[in-house]
């Protein structure tokens, strides 16, 4: 972790948790504030940011594998609250990033209640037919998650928890 902390590329700090037996050893390299230089700590926070749609996905795979949500599943039927204009685009669509959702995270100044997130973008249009384009967008792995509490009325992170 020294040598990655190290890298003219490499992140401020680095912190690694590892659980033996019930007895966890915690590493650590660099510094986990930039203001006051302390070094990264296990209950620090921060943002999962791009790395979140392997766990959206993974516990969106976890469920179907369990029978639901379907692939097929749309926002329509799972999230009718969503705008009439996203109601059919696919869970499938969702984990492949063809869905053409607008993208919440374009304005990165903005703070934003996590169960909230697709408010922003909810009076923006598709950006193109559902299933007609690949383009990245945080709100897929927002709209992901939703249709996982949904079908199971349990909150995400309790999901995560489980399934990943």
């Amino acid at each position: 972790m020294d040598r990655l902390v190290a890298q003219d590329d490499g992140p401020p700090g680095a912190i690694a948790l590892l659980t033996r037996d019930g007895r966890t050893q915690v590493y650590t390299a660099g510094t986990g504030d930039l203001t006051t230089g302390k070094p990264p700590r296990p209950d620090d926070r921060l943002r999962v940011a791009g790395v979140s749609k392997a766990y959206s996905g993974a516990v969106a795979l976890r469920l179907v594998d369990r029978g639901l949500p379907a692939l097929v599943d749309t926002i329509g039927e799972r999230l009718p609250r969503l705008p009439k204009a996203w109601h059919a685009v696919a869970l499938l669509q969702l984990l492949r990033r063809t869905s053409g959702l607008a993208d919440y995270s374009a304005d990165p100044r903005h703070r934003f209640d996590s169960r909230r997130l697709l408010d922003f973008v909810a009076g923006e249009p598709l950006r193109f037919a559902p299933g007609s384009l690949y383009a990245y967008a945080t709100s897929d792995n927002i709209a992901v998650a939703l249709m996982a509490e949904a079908v199971t009325g349990r909150r995400y992170e309790e999901l995560l928890a489980e399934l990943v």
